[in-house]
């Protein structure tokens, strides 16, 4: 399989994946120039609530945060949660990503998504800062715990997480093993 090197085409899939599902509410961690809540935004119904430290340029119907993401959760997230659908690409270090995920997983409805940027670089020199960094450590180790996700194998790479405690809405959820 050739390895496909294209920075646009995650904003494609988040874009297709908040309308497939009929997210309502849309959370972006990190929003650089702006151009996947800009699409999210035009293209779909989904109220869009987006949070960078630094000023970005505005999009109009898009709410912002200007603050970092652990601010806004301990300022307001929950005011505005549930999100079901949320991407993470604040800051592209392992530690950084993983707090993220761990801040926001509580307040994503039941079959939301999670995807996260930059977690298939497509060579060692590509990850590093600024580029992916070690965010695709963090994507890696939720193979280890009970969290279905996929990795996409496109650089800069995609892992999208489904919260879910049964797999089917409409099926009873399984016992926990003791």
């Amino acid at each position: 399989m050739k390895l496909v090197k294209n920075t646009g085409l995650h904003a494609e899939i988040i874009v297709n994946l908040v309308k497939w599902v009929g997210a309502e509410r849309y959370l972006e961690l990190g929003v650089d120039g702006g151009g996947t809540a800009r699409r999210v935004c035009f293209e779909t119904k989904a109220k869009v609530f987006a949070v960078d430290k630094r000023e970005v340029g505005k999009v109009p119907g898009v709410e912002y945060f200007i603050k970092t993401t652990k601010d806004f959760f301990a300022e307001d997230a929950r005011d505005i949660a549930p999100f079901d659908f949320v991407f993470i690409d604040a800051d592209h270090n392992r530690d950084a990503v993983k707090a993220d995920f761990e801040m926001c997983f509580p307040l994503v409805s039941e079959h939301g998504l999670i995807a996260m940027h930059d977690t298939f670089p497509a060579t060692p020199e590509d990850a590093t800062p600024p580029w992916c960094g070690d965010a695709w450590v963090f994507a890696a180790e939720l193979k280890s715990r009970e969290i279905e996700c996929l990795t996409l194998p496109f650089h800069p790479g995609l892992t999208i997480v489904r919260k879910s405690l049964q797999h089917l809405a409409w099926t009873p959820a399984p016992e926990k093993v003791a």
